[in-house]
């Protein structure tokens, strides 16, 4: 049996934190996110976070790091623009996945007010989701994002390169907390408030 010596306690949020998430590739780098709206980076080298970003609300394991293409994914608990993809080299949203599979689309401004806008320009709305986000996914090829979640809860499936829906479970009777792919099989699971878990297979991937 391996000895644990505590590390570090790392502040940073200022509010409960619902999913950690080390770098596949920088194993001092780790990400967190929670209710503060807030996803922090540390580097474990240091006291504290070395930078953030802000606006995505977590409540569950909805972090994903990219391990090739410097992005990381959130799964938000919004009924707003509730995926979206952000340049870790920039640390600025970039995309928005749209939940009913229209593809990718740029984020709009939090700060963005219509009415400051001439009626000759194009108005810039966030489409409403019924569907508020409590765990995402990569999947095992890196080719698919599934999640899902609360409010009308479901499942779906992204393509990660075109963003369409590939697969979805819809009309659940209890919101989805969690969820994962098989390493070895065509296969994905998720978990539920009703106590349940359910395994699905792809008949094609």
């Amino acid at each position: 049996m391996r000895t644990l010596h505590e590390g570090p306690v790392l502040p940073g949020h200022s509010n409960r934190v619902f999913c950690l998430k080390f770098d596949p590739l920088e194993e001092n780098i780790l990400y967190s996110g929670g209710w503060d709206k807030s996803i922090q980076i540390y580097d474990l080298r240091m006291e504290g976070p070395v930078t953030s970003l802000s606006g995505p609300m977590i409540t569950g394991d909805s972090i994903e790091v990219h391990p090739a293409d410097h992005y990381l994914v959130t799964g938000c608990y919004q009924s707003q623009e509730n995926i979206k993809i952000w340049d870790l080299r920039t640390l600025g949203c970039t995309k928005v996945l749209d939940w009913e599979g229209k593809g990718y689309r740029d984020p709009v401004p939090d700060d963005y007010n219509v009415m400051e806008h001439s009626p000759d320009s194009p108005e810039l709305k966030k489409p409403h989701s019924k569907t508020m986000l409590n765990t995402l996914k990569f999947s095992r090829r890196l080719d698919m994002i599934l999640a899902g979640g609360s409010g009308k809860s479901e499942v779906r499936a992204f393509d990660i390169k075109t963003g369409e829906i590939v697969a979805q479970i819809t009309d659940l009777e209890k919101s989805v907390l969690c969820m994962d792919f098989a390493h070895t099989k065509d296969q994905f699971a998720f978990g539920s408030v009703d106590s349940c878990m359910r395994v699905m297979n792809f008949s094609k991937y």
